[in-house]
């Protein structure tokens, strides 16, 4: 657990800090992160580019402007997490070059390596990534949270879209499993731990996301767009658009604020002054260990309790050929025996009675019938040729749900207590189906 501990405080800051560093160092501080990597401010490119009525951010300098002063400032993150746990980093971080506009940012040759054992071990490596965006490689936002827990009331402005790229992206689960004293072989067998291991490598990502502020609803309305690919085996892919009150995440920071700050309950108030690494360490080490207190706060503050919209989503899934027969061949023919079940079922399409005496046989209420026979049925007519499509050749399925007037999460929750609540999301509803996509 101690590795896991590691890795998770690991990558938790070099989100924070590198997307993040205190390049003001005002006349109170000592040495920013800057300082400590050893980079002149005049060796820092301003943000030139020009800017619109619409951004927060005032004035910036560039989280990315070349692989020089990348390096150092991996460099420092490695020596400021090295203070503030008082323990020597295990890992090596490193790039092969990087280069950065106002704009957009790339990164290639990403890796981080185990240094403490006898050869060294590389956990994680990243050929390239790229963001572009308004305002997607300046920080001032990350900064404030990170130095004082501050978030403006506006946030949302500071980026209203950006589109960013991950290619072959490699995890080395095996070697993270054995530092750790494990072995996903002897936990699930040869055959499903060699699957995984070949989807853990060579992963493309691919994301994007546009957001607006509705006055008329309040809402924070946002379009995203989310695929990834497991080393041409599997694809996943995710899209939608949604809409909340960006006021409880804003209410969630200032309660954080007035806990280790304002009120400085638990004494905070100087670390995060003199060394926010230190304060972020034993946050992200606290969370891990008990969530429960952080959960609290979210429910305190109607972060967790606040409602969402959702107008539109998207889920779909594709794999290849070799995929299909591993998996099938895993199943012990379990998958083989299904898809035969499915085609005798599929071979013609069935009239309602037949439709509702296969759900008698699947054990459906049959006095609740009047009320999901119908449905069921149209569905089932709708999309009996993309399912015949899919049972014949199954490399896919794509499905999408719309709500023109928006559904309002809540209602999922106070499904338990009403079941029949199911119903009034299906008739709000718009349900497309579509075999084997081309993701």
């Amino acid at each position: 657990m101690i590795f896991y501990k590691y890795t998770a405080l690991l990558f938790f800051l070099i989100n924070v800090i590198l997307l993040s560093p205190d390049t003001w160092a005002d006349e109170d501080s000592t040495c920013d992160i800057f300082c400590q990597a050893g980079i002149a401010l005049s060796d820092i490119e301003p943000a030139t580019e020009e800017r619109t009525s619409n951004d927060i951010i005032k004035s910036s300098m560039l989280i990315v402007t070349d692989t020089k002063s990348t390096k150092k400032m991996l460099k420092s993150f490695i020596t400021m997490f090295e203070e503030a746990t008082s323990e020597k980093m295990p890992f090596s971080i490193d790039i092969k070059s990087s280069y950065g506009t106002n704009s957009s940012f790339s990164i290639d040759g990403f890796e981080v390596v185990f240094q403490e054992t006898p050869s060294p071990v590389e956990l994680l490596s990243i050929d390239s990534q790229k963001c572009s965006g308004s305002n997607v490689n300046t920080y001032d936002l990350l900064y404030n949270i990170y130095s004082d827990l501050r978030l403006q009331e506006d946030w949302y402005k500071a980026y209203p879209e950006w589109t960013c790229e991950i290619n072959n992206l490699n995890i080395n689960l095996k070697g993270i499993s054995e530092l750790n004293g494990e072995s996903l072989e002897a936990e699930l067998g040869y055959g499903p731990s060699e699957l995984i291991h070949e989807l853990s490598n060579n992963i493309d990502i691919t994301s994007s996301a546009s957001s607006s502020f509705n006055s008329r609803s309040d809402e924070l309305v946002q379009i995203f767009d989310f695929v990834i690919d497991f080393n041409d085996l599997v694809i996943f892919s995710i899209s939608g658009k949604e809409g909340a009150n960006p006021d409880h995440i804003f209410d969630f920071m200032q309660e954080l604020r007035s806990i280790f700050i304002e009120d400085n309950i638990y004494e905070t108030k100087e670390i995060i002054k003199n060394s926010p690494a230190k304060f972020w360490v034993e946050f992200v080490d606290s969370a891990i260990k008990d969530p429960s207190w952080i959960i609290d706060i979210a429910e305190s503050s109607g972060l967790i309790s606040s409602s969402q919209t959702l107008y539109n989503i998207s889920l779909g899934i594709s794999w290849s050929d070799g995929f299909y027969r591993d998996i099938s061949i895993l199943s012990g023919g379990a998958v083989d025996a299904g898809m035969i079940f499915a085609k005798a079922y599929t071979a013609n399409k069935m009239n309602k009675y037949e439709v509702q005496i296969l759900l008698q046989n699947f054990g459906f209420d049959g006095e609740l019938q009047g009320l999901y026979l119908d449905l069921i049925y149209s569905y089932y007519d709708q999309f009996f040729d993309e399912i015949k499509i899919f049972v014949n050749n199954p490399s896919g399925i794509m499905v999408e749900l719309d709500f023109a007037e928006g559904l309002d999460t809540s209602i999922v929750e106070k499904l338990e207590e009403n079941p029949m609540l199911f119903f009034t999301i299906l008739n709000n509803m718009d349900l497309s189906i579509n075999a084997n996509p081309n993701l």
